[in-house]
């Protein structure tokens, strides 16, 4: 079904997509690149502080002259022009921004990778996309030495300090650029922005070619939704190369004109210090970091600032924000639901969690998307009946890179591969990857429902359950659990629990305590990896240690 238009404050006008034809309802919006944003924050605001790295703070004004001067050097001395794909592998700074608004206000496309991939990933994405320029960090020097030379990349850009020396490469630092002229800012709004790789857990990963249009939509939609404005200050600790920290953050706060605290690599404690220290006022993370900041405030003490907290990128147990917000009674906590290719907006919880009885939903859909929960003939299921949830409106890529226009849609509706439902009041709940279902002799277990009851149990650190197979059932669900420093627990104790919260069939048949639960690149579990590895280990175990 589609979900009804709630009350916003910023208007909205129904468009046909220059691509597609579709008509989309979206929010009005003068800008028509990312950059303009940049520039009009610096003409209202020129003085007030945009963003402070472990090693400087600059101002609006100073940003947006350290973008032009970039991006002026880039368009005489290296050429780029739009459409051009330039590399982006760095990690939160203010060096991070500039490249990205420097690529962008020329029209070409920023291919930002993250920076924990393998070598031959990174050779994979920079042939994948064609780029020959790289924007990087000095510390991943060893890296480029091993992936460059299978790659057409020839020129590396480094951000501040000296510059390393690489074989067939001309190097050089963003501080080095110059240029007597400027850049022009290509107005194309609809044009691609950048490239973003998904995760890629079961096969090759997929470019997202997400638009400035795109990411203005997710912009205005968080704005709007969360109330929020130029006084804002936030702390962004999740990495800038993921959805999350580029679009639902850098992207919004360049807007707004808040403030933005940028850390390389995120430290609980450093983070609340941080916070304080800046006297933030909202944060957007993952459900491990909330678990992580709350263990980091041993003196229980508030951060008084704090008004605004979401969490995206995976479920979050309903006592783990309660915690959070126990310890800091003045915020709002807002679930959200969205994708890569939906610029990372979709769904958001419009009100404070414990606001309105809805345990384990994501969020309403924003105003200008569209979700339909379909069955797997692309048919709208009734409200409450779980299916696939599919996405559609103006946040939505066109089409991924290098493949036809169609691949991964079904009737204009990106396929999110996610299992979820509609309650009658419009909330969305996601219930499942379609892939992580197990099937139990026809009954249906998702594993996200079954973790979620684990991670009610204040010792449970990680979870990941996935299917086991089983000569009897098909196949049975399996656990593995790390536990938080200092707990103690056991297979029996967890199974015990559970047994008190879910049905018989859904209570994992084999619970397995570990150091580590490995994860992708991305921060995310790689089910099927985990499944190849502990499959066989738990099959050898004796009836006794099996549930």
């Amino acid at each position: 079904m589609d979900i009804p238009v709630t009350s916003i404050r910023c208007p909205l006008h129904t468009i046909a997509h220059p691509r597609t034809g579709q008509r989309i309802l979206c929010y009005e919006c003068d800008f028509r690149n990312l950059y303009e944003t940049l520039r009009a924050t610096a003409c209202r605001t020129p003085e007030r502080t945009a963003a402070v790295d472990d090693r400087e703070t600059v101002t609006w004004q100073q940003l947006c002259r350290r973008v032009d001067r970039v991006s002026a050097a880039m368009y005489d001395r290296y050429h780029v022009r739009p459409g051009d794909r330039v590399g982006l592998l760095m990690m939160n700074s203010i060096d991070f921004c500039t490249a990205f608004y420097a690529i962008v206000k020329l029209g070409a496309i920023a291919v930002v990778l993250n920076t924990k991939i393998a070598p031959p990933q990174l050779a994979w994405m920079l042939n994948d996309t064609g780029a020959d320029l790289l924007f990087s960090d000095v510390d991943w020097v060893g890296k480029l030495r091993t992936a460059l030379g299978e790659t057409q990349v020839r020129r590396v850009i480094f951000g501040s300090g000296d510059t390393p020396a690489l074989e067939g490469v001309a190097c050089a630092t963003m501080d080095a650029l110059s240029s007597d002229g400027d850049a022009p800012v290509c107005r194309e709004l609809f044009a691609p922005a950048l490239i973003m790789y998904t995760s890629g857990t079961t096969g090759t990963p997929k470019g997202a070619l997400i638009s400035h249009f795109n990411v203005l939509q997710n912009v205005l939609s968080y704005a709007d939704i969360l109330r929020m404005d130029e006084n804002e200050c936030t702390v962004i600790g999740v990495p800038m190369f993921h959805i999350t920290g580029l679009s639902c953050l850098m992207a919004l706060f360049v807007y707004l004109g808040g403030k933005m605290v940028l850390m390389p690599k995120f430290h609980a404690g450093r983070c609340n210090e941080l916070m304080r220290l800046h006297k933030a006022t909202h944060i957007h993370a993952v459900p491990s970091i909330y678990t992580m900041l709350y263990d980091a405030q041993p003196d229980g003490q508030p951060i008084e600032s704090l008004r605004c907290a979401v969490c995206g990128g995976g479920a979050i147990a309903a006592d783990t924000i309660r915690r959070y917000c126990g310890r800091n009674p003045h915020i709002d906590f807002h679930c959200a639901y969205g994708m890569t290719e939906t610029a990372g907006a979709g769904v958001l919880f419009p009100t404070h969690y414990f606001d309105v009885d809805k345990g384990g939903a994501s969020g309403i859909v924003a105003p200008n998307t569209v979700l339909r929960v379909c069955d797997d003939q692309g048919r709208p299921v009734p409200n409450g009946v779980i299916g696939e949830i599919c996405f559609g409106g103006s946040v939505v890529i066109d089409h991924y890179w290098g493949r036809r226009q169609g691949d991964g849609f079904r009737d204009g509706l990106l396929l999110s591969g996610d299992l979820g439902k509609i309650d009658d009041d419009g909330y969305v709940y996601v219930v499942d990857r379609k892939k992580d279902m197990i099937n139990r002799s026809g009954e249906k277990i998702f594993s996200i429902l079954v973790e979620k009851e684990l991670y009610a149990m204040p010792e449970v650190d990680l979870c990941a359950v996935f299917p086991v197979r089983d000569e009897r059932h098909g196949e049975v669900p399996a656990a593995v659990v790390t536990l938080r420093p200092g707990a103690e627990l056991t297979p029996e104790a967890i199974r015990d629990f559970l047994m008190t919260r879910l049905a018989k069939y859904e209570v994992p048949q084999y619970i397995r305590i570990v150091d580590e639960i490995p994860l992708n690149p991305n921060n995310k579990m790689a089910k099927h990896q985990l499944r190849a590895y502990y499959e066989p280990l738990l099959l050898s175990e004796t009836e006794k240690e099996r549930f």
